[in-house]
């Protein structure tokens, strides 16, 4: 899978973006969806979050426990170390499953990208 960061303009404004070359029947990526899920606050209010997610990750990769969950505002994730289950909250069955390695390196790809000062020419790839 192959994740692409960029920031979008919209309302006289920058965010960022992440897209997949993974998607839905519909165009949709529940990966990219729950990582430019703000919760509607901004992306640099989502850090304190993301660090909250890779904690969870962290502990599960550890044996600390044995499966746990993290979400935004409308996406989820319910994940153990053998898989991670990305879901919208609405309808969990519109899902996408990945491994916890692949997950935890799209989240701290992500953190490291929204911290960059917003440009419209910066891009990132990434393969997981």
């Amino acid at each position: 899978m192959k994740l692409r960061f960029s920031w979008e303009e919209a309302f006289d404004d920058l965010f960022p973006h992440c897209s997949s070359n993974v998607v839905k029947d519909d165009g949709g990526s529940p990966l990219s969806c729950i990582l430019t899920d703000d919760g509607g606050c901004g992306h640099i209010h989502s850090l304190e979050w993301i660090d909250v997610g890779l904690a969870r990750i962290k502990s599960v990769k550890e044996s600390k426990v044995e499966f746990d969950r993290w979400g935004r505002e409308d996406w989820g994730s319910e994940f153990s170390k053998d898989c991670v289950k990305i879901y919208f909250l609405m309808e969990d069955d519109y899902c996408e499953f990945l491994s916890l390695e692949a997950f935890e390196k799209a989240l701290m790809a992500w953190r490291d990208f929204i911290v960059l000062p917003p440009d419209k020419e910066a891009t990132r790839e990434l393969d997981i």
